[in-house]
């Protein structure tokens, strides 16, 4: 968010497995003054929707979003753990970036379909795809061994192996 650059860029975890039509998301339409995300449908935190795996924006736009952290990085490590909002012992930088955007910026979305967290799929059950089946946005997220066509990324949610579950997913 310090670059000095009047063009778009994408912050994407590095814990993710990019699918189907991925190109979607890097290529959606952003403006200046906008500020666009993927929302965590899922609802970890009351109050707030924006999920850090995702973002894009334009680096001139968020300076000032940068300045505030830099000001006090010790504060904002751990405003989000102390005010009860997360746990720690690291945690809250989305919550931190959606408080921020709001302050200046619209925050938009990508459609809550192309997204999804997941987990090891060795540790999944019948109840926890049940589970993720009935509140994923769309018709259903993982049937038969396959993703629903509509996402486009996978975010991992603690100790995982993207290439094994991949992999498994994929039968190879």
């Amino acid at each position: 968010m310090s670059y000095d650059i009047d063009e778009p860029i994408c912050v994407i975890d590095i814990d993710v497995s990019l699918i189907n039509g991925y190109m979607d998301m890097i290529n959606y339409p952003i403006y200046p003054g906008e500020f666009i995300a993927a929302r965590a449908w899922w609802g970890d935190a009351e109050g707030y929707q924006l999920h850090g795996g995702f973002q894009k924006y334009y680096p001139k736009d968020c300076k000032y979003i940068y300045d505030k952290f830099m000001a006090a990085p010790e504060h904002w490590m751990e405003y989000y753990i102390e005010n009860g909002t997360t746990i720690g012992p690291v945690n809250g930088e989305q919550y931190f970036v959606e408080d921020s955007v709001r302050e200046k910026l619209d925050l938009k979305f990508i459609p809550d379909t192309w997204i999804t967290r997941w987990e090891e799929m060795v540790h999944h059950d019948k109840d926890w795809l049940a589970n993720a089946n009935a509140t994923y946005p769309g018709d259903w997220i993982y049937l038969g061994g396959e993703f629903n066509p509509a996402v486009r990324m996978i975010h991992y949610r603690g100790p995982h192996q993207p290439n094994l579950a991949m992999r498994e997913v994929r039968g190879w």
